[in-house]
């Protein structure tokens, strides 16, 4: 059964992106970072390298709606429009720049909602062979909710909280273009004060190989 709801779980955090926008044009070589798992928090240190090349402005549209204005530097007007982002707090919608999948150029993140589960951001990853920002394509997107980059083992975490306090981890490998489901960790609060904790690890198909579960 737990494994059905791990399933189950990792199907829903697999999604599509809609469509965002494009446009034309060439940055440098950008970061490596330090090797250490880094939340995705107001203190997480970003690229400064992409300020150099490109500027980023996010435009109020509603109450719950934001555009994001991309400028190239030594490029006239606006070179890239994300439009109608739908975020909970408009205040709150600033841009992140981090290497979300490990091509060693920064990419953006805006968040979007947050809620029990937790927070969650919209992204989008920087295409040096196009030189844009573009939206993941269906196989590359996943729920980004809770990240935490591991450098250096290539994986991006993200934890959902559950009800009755458990939450699971769900680990991502990244090739560069997408990301591919690595294991997902179920941990769930019995009434003796225990835990289950519950171990999927993946084929790059998300075929299941091995499932573990412990008591602790």
């Amino acid at each position: 059964m737990k494994i059905l709801i791990v399933l189950v779980i990792v199907i829903g955090l697999i999604v599509s992106c809609g469509d965002k926008s494009e446009p034309t044009s060439t940055p440098e070589k950008e970061l490596n970072p330090k090797d250490t798992v880094a939340p995705l928090s107001s203190n997480t240190k970003e690229d400064t390298t992409l300020i150099k090349e490109w500027e980023f402005e996010v435009i109020s549209v509603s109450s719950d709606e934001v555009d994001i204005l991309i400028r190239k530097k030594g490029v006239q007007g606006v070179y890239q429009t994300f439009k109608n982002i739908v975020v909970d707090n408009v205040d709150l919608a600033k841009i992140r720049r981090l290497d979300l999948n490990f091509d060693n150029y920064p990419d953006l993140m805006i968040q979007e909602t947050a809620d029990s589960a937790g927070i969650i951001y919209s992204y989008w990853f920087y295409d040096p062979d196009r030189i844009e920002f573009r939206v993941p394509n269906k196989g590359e997107c996943i729920k980004m909710i809770n990240p935490k980059l591991d450098i250096k083992n290539k994986q991006l975490i993200t934890t959902q909280n559950e009800k009755n306090g458990a939450y699971s981890s769900f680990y991502y490998g990244s090739d560069g273009a997408g990301y591919f489901g690595v294991k997902t960790i179920w941990v769930e609060r019995n009434e003796d004060g225990s835990k289950t904790i519950t171990t999927s690890v993946f084929q790059k198909d998300w075929s299941t190989k091995t499932t573990v579960e412990r008591k602790e």
